[in-house]
């Protein structure tokens, strides 16, 4: 989009690679969508992380997820139109961080037959890490950066 601009404004098109490698300002992971998202929901938020960050969504998938009071959250995806949703209950407890951290593909198991083939979209939903503060605290998985998998305990 800003290259567009750029184009319709008659200026030079922003070669992100040349701003990483002569910038101390930089985003951690990338200019890319994935790294962005890293950067604000597993460095920032500390409540979800990406494995891959070349994962690429399939077509058709549209993803939501919110923390709510609790400790309940709330994850729904669409694909192609369709809703699914799950609440996710976490539990917390001092001397344990079971029960904090879920992944995203566990959705497709409960809806696998109304959605079909699932292979590219449970794949995708399989990089996608949820978890809690507490976790992300105890785990130091806010100071880790690119791609990385979370311990399930």
């Amino acid at each position: 989009m800003a290259n567009e601009m750029a184009g319709k404004w008659g200026t030079g098109a922003i070669d992100t690679k040349e701003i990483e490698k002569n910038s101390d300002l930089t985003l951690d992971g990338g200019f890319d969508f994935n790294s962005g998202w890293n950067f604000s929901y597993r460095n920032q938020a500390g409540r979800a992380s990406m494995a891959d960050e070349a994962a690429e969504p399939p077509m058709g998938l549209k993803f939501f997820y919110k923390e709510d009071v609790d400790n309940v959250a709330k994850m729904e995806m669409w694909i192609n139109g369709c809703r699914y949703g799950k609440d996710i209950p976490f539990y917390i407890t001092p001397d344990s961080l079971k029960g904090q951290l879920f992944q995203a593909d566990d959705i497709m198991e409960e809806y696998e037959e109304q959605i079909g083939d699932v292979k590219g979209y449970s794949d995708f939903m399989n990089q996608i890490s949820l978890f809690t503060g507490w976790y992300a605290w105890s785990t130091r998985i806010n100071n880790r950066f690119g791609n990385y998998v979370p311990e399930s305990l």
